[in-house]
């Protein structure tokens, strides 16, 4: 849904710390356009590129524009350059050409122009995935990444400059290479198992008091104590939605 950004749209964003082109002032701007899927919801501290406002957790910031289909948890970072396979042809019939099956290109001058008034060629749509990927905890999308639309990439994740994603990504795998395949794993098997059962995005970075650097294992040792003893709390700040903010537009 397309709405124009207005005074309250804009006190709105920064009372619930929302960002635009990676912490960037003056953004949106009063009558700026921004593409709102009402069902999306927005945690603090996140960063935006671009109009469209899609679901996304705390933390997270991109540098590349997304549908606003898209969904990304806390913690994940992406580059600049990100974008999605474009429409499937179809490879099944006499031609390959957008003649075919995008109806809108009817009237484009160059089609429209060689159409004589009792052409009864018909045009066929074909199934295609929206522009979209769900995209999960502590991921990070290297430069220049090409997705396949409607791609999932798991928690921990990491997709490396220039990579074309066919598949969905599992996580805690780095993937590269065009097509991408697995390069390796961030940590074994046992690590990873643990990471996933910890889920320590739920929690705020700030509440961590130790170093950036610690040992993973040491990491897992300490959180899994914080958490049965309750001396750390999930992080659960209030959501900035879609809809509140397509309420508000006028």
């Amino acid at each position: 849904m397309l709405i124009k950004a207005n005074e309250a749209i804009i006190n709105l964003f920064e009372t619930h710390k929302i960002y635009g082109n990676y912490l960037g002032n003056n953004w949106p701007k009063i009558g700026d356009t921004l593409d709102i899927n009402p069902n999306s919801y927005y945690e603090p501290y996140v960063a935006f590129t671009g109009n469209k406002l899609f679901t996304i957790g705390s933390f997270s910031f991109t540098w590349s524009p997304l549908s606003n289909l898209c969904t990304m948890g806390r913690y994940s970072s992406i580059a600049s350059g990100l974008s999605f396979f474009g429409p499937l042809h179809p490879y099944d019939r006499f031609t390959t050409s957008t003649v075919t099956f995008m109806n809108e290109y009817k009237d484009f001058c160059i089609f429209k122009n060689s159409r004589t008034p009792e052409c009864s060629f018909e045009y066929v749509g074909t199934k295609d995935s929206p522009i979209k990927a769900d995209i999960g905890n502590d991921v990070w999308i290297g430069g220049n990444v090409t997705l396949k639309r409607g791609i999932k990439i798991g928690d921990g994740a990491i997709i490396a400059n220039h990579a074309v994603v066919t598949k969905d990504v599992e996580p805690y795998t780095i993937v590269g290479g065009v097509p991408a395949k697995i390069i390796k794993h961030r940590f074994s098997m046992d690590i990873i198992s643990e990471f996933m059962k910890l889920k320590w995005w739920r929690y705020h970075w700030a509440d961590f008091d130790f170093s950036a650097d610690i040992p993973v294992e040491n990491f897992i040792d300490i959180m899994t104590t914080k958490i049965a003893n309750k001396s750390i709390k999930p992080y659960e700040p209030e959501k900035l939605t879609g809809k509140m903010i397509v309420d508000i537009s006028g």
